[in-house]
């Protein structure tokens, strides 16, 4: 026997009602409010990898390549010097005869060794040559004196991109695993399906980051991808572009470089199955060039 009228069962059926509207509610704002935050967090998530990738971009551009830059420098005028000599003790060793008319012609055909060769005249003269031995270690002396002196010309840089990598010690650890998803886990196409990541590293002073991708099992890496945040080659209009949309630099059989904004994406491999499909389809594959134009964006 019931204990409650109609009345009563209609007040019932309407709280329970509005009981369960209710709670329909509190889930649907929760689930909003994770949804928001879940976004929120993601937003800000790509908004510090970005900064990350700007700052990157910054160092190098006003840091590290210049720093790279006066080092080559450096190199290179010791390089001309030590060069010029080794061409001396070259033509002292095959036919000293003919020593002093190889450094003359070549005085007369590269500008860049020209103050070397004019400098190292004593060793090619005719008194030199009667004692070809004592030349040949006189001027191995003077190789060894010119390294020393790069040693010593080189330090202060060493010691500046020694301070600058200890400076963004931290960015390079933070940054590694962004740049790290700019090359995929696996490939998807014909040729690269089966090719999983097995290397990766990023080195914030170099500037460049990179991939390497096996087949399988196989202990032989199949391709090498790498970005480089500072891209020192122009376009080739005569290649055209890379999907229809990014400048290519070079191409060659075993190579692609192709430009996106400031950097610069290459793909190399010598796999016989890889070249079959093309460079261009594995690079496609293996490169999220989407993800690197979203850390480009202004």
């Amino acid at each position: 026997m019931k204990w409650y009228d109609k009345k009563t069962e209609a007040i019932f059926v309407n709280e329970n009602t509005v009981g369960e509207q209710m709670k329909l509610r509190k889930q649907i704002l929760a689930a909003c409010t994770l949804s928001a935050l879940f976004f929120g967090s993601t937003c800000i998530a790509q908004q510090d990898e970005k900064a990350l990738f700007e700052q990157c971009l910054k160092s190098q551009a006003e840091e590290f390549q210049p720093l790279a830059r006066e080092r080559d420098a450096v190199q290179r005028k010791y390089s001309s010097r030590t060069s010029a000599v080794r061409y001396i003790i070259r033509w002292l060793e095959k036919d000293p005869e003919t020593a002093d008319a190889h450094r003359l012609e070549e005085i007369a055909t590269l500008e860049a060794k020209l103050e070397a060769f004019k400098a190292n005249a004593n060793f090619t003269s005719a008194e030199a040559i009667k004692d070809v031995a004592t030349a040949v270690e006189s001027a191995n002396v003077m190789v060894e004196d010119i390294s020393d002196e790069l040693n010593i010309a080189i330090k202060p840089l060493a010691r500046k991109k020694s301070s600058l990598q200890r400076k963004y010690e931290k960015q390079e650890k933070q940054l590694k695993p962004v740049l790290a998803g700019i090359f995929r886990e696996s490939g998807g196409s014909e040729a690269t399906t089966g090719l999983t990541r097995a290397y990766g590293s990023f080195s914030y002073s170099a500037g460049i980051a990179n991939a390497s991708y096996k087949r399988g099992e196989d202990r032989k890496t199949v391709c090498n991808c790498f970005l480089y945040l500072g891209n020192d080659k122009k376009a080739d209009e005569e290649l055209g572009e890379f999907a229809d949309k990014y400048p290519i630099a070079s191409r060659s059989k075993y190579q692609l470089d192709v430009i996106v904004g400031s950097c610069r994406v290459s793909a190399y491999s010598t796999d016989k199955q890889l070249l079959e499909e093309g460079l261009d389809a594995a690079m496609s594959s293996l490169v999220d060039f989407e993800k690197l134009e979203r850390l480009l964006a202004k």
